[in-house]
């Protein structure tokens, strides 16, 4: 029977509460089991209640999961095969939703899918920060100057110059985007008229790493890097963002710095959406803010998983800088003559 429930749980009514409950299948791991192996096909979301798991890409430990927080729900709304392989630390209690669980609970309308959505949003880009800041931490980076280009002199001097974004159909922009592709036209009209929109050229930094996010944006048309500043003029280049892509939201969900610097690379048109905008359809349950916080979890998962091929290919490289280092000496656990 059970009796601990996740605190996405609390508040709801009675009986959307006991439906939710029975959907959810209890299992123990023993220390060192796989709970979820990388590149299967799973979508099950699991709910831990007991224990502890260590996430690992390939052989790369990437981070770990507690009580009271979820595994697996990157694959649920990514929709992708595993990530990530989750194995047990310690003995470990799961409370476990499988897919068609899950499509059960969205078409009866129960609530408890909305809060699914709001804290893996969070949760998820509360992971990208942290391999983001890993990154930069193990990194040498290459050189890389950021060009401190900004408004011209007659935007500065002209507010309504200064405000005037490019004339952009903001519904057609969300519909190319194959982050909202999948949704209804009239919920991407809904969540259109919270956007503006904004033009920049190249080598603008469109977002500075170390300042405190309050905006994110969707490209509408050009690409824009996403860097990762180790130095002072060394850089860490981890992504390359096409239209459709959102970039800046993790920074203002959490109310921090930002993590990495995002440039225009060449001429660049977004919408854009302040953090006020933001927060409101993020804590709303509507049809169409949850379209927005699938589309944008669908997007952070993108990023991770380059952020985590990027860190196992510098935490390999650093094993071996290491195995190199103490070849032949008593310390060499790897190398033996």
């Amino acid at each position: 029977m059970i009796t601990a429930l996740p605190p996405i749980f609390a508040g709801l009514e009675p009986d959307d509460q006991a439906q939710a409950r029975a959907m959810l299948q209890p299992f123990r791991f023993e220390p060192g089991e796989i709970v979820m192996a990388q590149g299967e096909d799973d979508a099950s979301v699991a709910f831990i209640t007991n224990g502890s798991a260590e996430i690992l890409v390939e052989d790369s430990r990437v981070g770990t999961a507690g009580p009271r927080e979820i595994i697996g729900e990157m694959e649920l709304f990514g929709s992708c095969p595993r990530l990530a392989t989750a194995r047990a630390i310690n003995a470990l209690d799961l409370l476990v939703l499988g897919p068609d669980q899950y499509v059960e609970l969205c078409e009866t309308g129960n609530p408890v899918v909305y809060r699914l959505e709001q804290q893996a949003l969070r949760r998820v880009g509360d992971r990208l920060r942290q391999m983001d800041e890993a990154i930069a931490q193990m990194s040498d980076g290459e050189p890389f100057v950021l060009h401190p280009k900004g408004k011209s002199l007659l935007s500065r001097l002209n507010p309504f110059a200064r405000d005037k974004g490019p004339n952009l159909d903001k519904t057609d922009v969300l519909s190319r985007s194959t982050l909202f592709s999948w949704a209804q036209a009239n919920l991407l009209d809904e969540l259109s008229t919270n956007f503006t929109t904004a033009a920049y050229g190249n080598d603008h930094r469109i977002c500075v790493q170390g300042e405190v996010g309050d905006t994110m944006y969707i490209i509408a048309d050009g690409q824009v890097d996403i860097v990762l500043q180790v130095a002072e003029d060394r850089a860490e280049r981890i992504a390359t963002l096409g239209p459709g892509m959102a970039f800046g939201d993790s920074a203002i969900m959490h109310a921090c710095p930002r993590t990495a610097t995002c440039v225009a690379k060449g001429d660049v048109q977004v919408l854009v959406m302040d953090r006020d905008h933001f927060m409101a359809i993020v804590d709303t349950f509507t049809l169409s803010a949850s379209v927005f916080r699938q589309a944008l979890i669908k997007n952070l998962v993108m990023q991770i998983d380059k952020a985590d091929q990027r860190y196992v290919f510098l935490d390999r490289q650093r094993a071996q800088v290491e195995e190199e280092m103490y070849k032949g000496t008593p310390v060499s656990s790897v190398w033996r003559d």
